[in-house]
């Protein structure tokens, strides 16, 4: 891998590309924040999660429930705690949220809700982080062929 700088400096180019092509095709009144919505949610599919004649009143067990649409969403060998007992809930609101990926909190703030621990590269980390760089720039939140799920 390169030294973390270059990879911080490249990271952050890319991002200022995207960021500036991305606002260069925005209307006005779609600058801000961006929730999401589940799509059988808003399509009020309610049937297609809830049976009321079930005292959970879930289709599925709430730990298998997600896996029914997203079989695929563990991918790697190595798999995030969360996700490998199917803890989609601990993370994602089911219905819908502020924002993206019907994540419960900001992605800036995710992880960190969660994960207190020493950073095994504590240094690469600080500045990864310094650099405005988010833990999933690097890490895949479900799973991953290599540990810690490196991208």
């Amino acid at each position: 891998m390169p030294p973390a700088e270059q990879y911080c400096h490249e990271y952050h180019e890319k991002k200022a590309a995207e960021e500036r092509d991305a606002a260069a095709h925005k209307k006005p009144e779609e600058v801000g924040p961006a929730g999401s919505i589940h799509p059988p949610y808003e399509e009020k599919q309610c049937d297609s999660c809830h049976d009321q004649t079930k005292q959970s009143g879930l289709i599925k067990p709430r730990n298998e429930i997600c896996f029914i649409c997203h079989p695929d969403i563990i991918s790697g060998y190595y798999v995030h705690g969360p996700a490998s007992v199917g803890g989609c809930l601990d993370c994602h609101d089911p219905h819908s949220t502020a924002y993206p990926s019907l994540l419960k909190v900001d992605k800036k703030t995710l992880c960190a809700g969660c994960h207190q621990e020493k950073r095994t590269a504590e240094g690469l980390h600080a500045r990864a982080v310094a650099n405005g760089m988010l833990c999933m720039d690097c890490h895949n939140p479900h799973s991953g062929a290599v540990p810690y799920f490196l991208r």
